[in-house]
């Protein structure tokens, strides 16, 4: 099975891969049947589940918290040697 996330090919009945660790099925968006993740259509209620998988990863939250900071560098020669 090749994962959707790196495209490592994992051995037959893996359930996460075991290069990124990435979930190897997924549950369908609209019937939430679990469905294998190299699937188009889901096995139960045959929704196209490329749209959803794109979907999902576009929507995800990034992790963690982005602040804004202001980062100053300077190279001053001969600081030493000032005298008061």
């Amino acid at each position: 099975m090749k994962c959707p996330n790196c495209q490592f090919q994992n051995p037959e009945g893996a359930k996460f891969c075991i290069e990124c660790g990435d979930p190897m099925e997924f549950h369908c968006p609209r019937c939430g049947v679990i469905t294998p993740s190299t699937g188009k259509f889901c096995l139960e209620c045959g929704h196209k589940l490329d749209e959803a998988v794109e979907f999902e990863k576009e929507a995800a939250e990034p992790k963690g918290e982005r602040k804004h900071v202001t980062v100053l560098f300077s190279d001053i020669s001969g600081y030493t040697a000032m005298e008061p």
